[in-house]
């Protein structure tokens, strides 16, 4: 899902994501802002998705907004609590951040 994401966001073409795969390939294309969506039909985690398309999105020649959806406290990644308090706050002259949970 996260590979999906990332191909989405920059325009990539993306082959061989399937489960079970052993053979990935991304290429990317030009960052595209807008509105992204990725969801992992499971617990798999938010935080790992916003961790692969959070760099895409800040390079992006306009804003984004990223509605992500699973998990939010899944073992052995980043908890939802640090991501929303600590990993989203970047407020700087050219990028502005900003999470919320539904």
């Amino acid at each position: 899902m996260g590979l999906q994401l990332v191909s989405d966001l920059c325009s990539g073409s993306l082959q061989g994501a399937s489960i079970g795969s052993t053979d990935i390939s991304l290429t990317p294309g030009k960052i595209q802002s807008g509105n992204h969506t990725a969801d992992t039909q499971t617990a798999g985690s938010v935080c790992l998705l916003l961790q692969v398309a959070l760099p895409c999105a800040l390079y992006a020649d306009a804003a984004s907004q990223l509605c992500l959806k699973g998990g939010t406290n899944a073992e052995m990644a980043p908890q939802i609590d640090y991501t929303v308090k600590v990993g989203c706050v970047r407020e700087d002259m050219q990028h502005h951040s900003r999470c919320t949970l539904h």
